[in-house]
């Protein structure tokens, strides 16, 4: 029986070590930390699984299933933050380093940019988010960039992005929308409903608006 080649057997396990270690980086991490667990989607995803639990003979409500969890959670946490200290390095190493993973769920508060331009002293939509009618710049809006930027915005984070990006849209507006003046630019925060609720009113429910921001042409960025 031929001896298997050793440089071929080493390269698979390089090849596997490689895989396990960033499918290990990638996957999502508990949410334990006070702010996560303070969050309505984390309680209420405690809520729904102590209702399962119960369905299958194991009486425990929301409280004493976080407080069962979370610290085996944490351990959990430390543990794997302990065993990829050593391939964190290679993957820098490597460029295959990520600052992301995976979702541990979705969360049902969302946010969108709407956009409104000034003409004649009126305000009117002029973006909104999968409209057909309002879809001023909508490819501008859509490319994945832009979306990453609006992802920041969602989490009240890079306020001098937004600033900059209302300035952006200002030195645009009257050339491609007629005499507008002025643009203004708003976030809304979102609440996504179960189906059924969703089908029978229609629409989003909008929790609250912020950043509401005024550019005017003379403030553009070109």
């Amino acid at each position: 029986m031929q001896a298997p080649d050793r440089l071929a057997v080493a390269r698979a396990l390089f090849v596997a070590a490689h895989v396990v270690l960033l499918t290990m980086m990638a996957l999502p991490e508990p949410a334990v930390s006070e702010e996560d667990l303070a969050k309505p989607d984390v309680q209420g995803w405690f809520r729904d699984t102590a209702g399962r639990l119960s369905r299958f003979g194991w009486e425990v409500d929301g409280e004493g299933l976080q407080e069962l969890v979370v610290p085996w959670a944490r351990r959990w946490q430390a543990a794997r933050h302990g065993a990829l200290s050593p391939g964190r390095l290679y993957a820098r190493a490597c460029g295959v380093h990520q600052s992301w993973r995976m979702f541990a769920g979705v969360s049902p508060e969302a946010g969108r940019l709407r956009v409104d331009a000034r003409l004649d002293g009126t305000w009117s939509p002029a973006y909104r988010p999968r409209s057909g009618e309002h879809a001023w710049r909508v490819s501008f809006f859509e490319h994945e960039r832009v979306r990453t930027l609006v992802n920041q915005f969602v989490h009240e984070r890079h306020r001098s992005d937004y600033r900059r990006l209302g300035r952006f849209l200002a030195a645009r507006v009257t050339d491609e929308l007629g005499p507008a003046d002025a643009v203004r630019l708003e976030m809304e925060q979102t609440v996504s409903p179960e189906p059924e609720v969703l089908r029978a009113q229609g629409e989003l429910t909008v929790e609250k608006t912020y950043w509401s921001t005024v550019f005017g042409v003379r403030e553009a960025t070109p």
